[in-house]
């Protein structure tokens, strides 16, 4: 009994799994043809390195000289750019003092950064803040040098005129 109970169930087992159907190769993928980027056009800046524009007011009230230095700094880091705002406020006979006397002269300053993000459109540079509620959209006038191709100067809405300056470097204090 043993063995007939062996012999039918080798039996039913290899006509049951000998029975396999080869399976169909799927087709390859069909390529899908990308959309080509728009080349820039050749007034735009086509580095990507970071450029920086400064622009400094000085009041002067009495003896308090009041100082307000704008730094715009954009490119290198995709579409994020920031203005650095840095205010400040000195005693002009104080500082004449600690020139004659060989001292240094640091008078305390307040910094705001806006962070945000930039669009260039042809000669237009579009600076949208983050906080939208807070700061305004400003927008600036690119001079581009035409030989070079690079930026020269940027203009802002008051037709004031943003010299290339130093971009702000991060202080790190152990």
């Amino acid at each position: 009994m043993k063995q007939l109970l062996l012999l039918l169930s080798t039996l039913v087992a290899s006509t049951a799994f000998a029975q396999v159907k080869p399976g169909k190769i799927p087709p390859p993928p069909q390529r899908i043809k990308l959309e080509e980027t728009p080349q820039p056009h050749k007034s735009e800046p086509v580095d990507n390195t970071k450029k920086c524009f400064g622009y400094n007011t000085e009041t002067t009230k009495g003896d308090t000289t009041f100082v307000k230095e704008s730094l715009l700094e954009f490119g290198g880091n995709g579409k994020l750019g920031r203005i650095v705002i840095t205010t400040y406020d000195y005693n002009t006979e104080e500082k004449k003092k600690a020139k004659e006397n060989g001292r240094i002269f640091a008078p305390s300053q307040q910094l705001q950064f806006i962070e945000g993000k930039y669009k260039i459109e042809g000669k237009m540079l579009i600076f949208t803040p983050d906080k939208t509620d807070k700061f305004p959209v400003r927008k600036f006038t690119l001079q581009i040098n035409p030989n070079s191709n690079t930026v020269e100067k940027v203009l802002d809405n008051d037709k004031n005129e943003w010299t290339t300056a130093n971009c702000f470097e991060p202080i790190i204090s152990l």
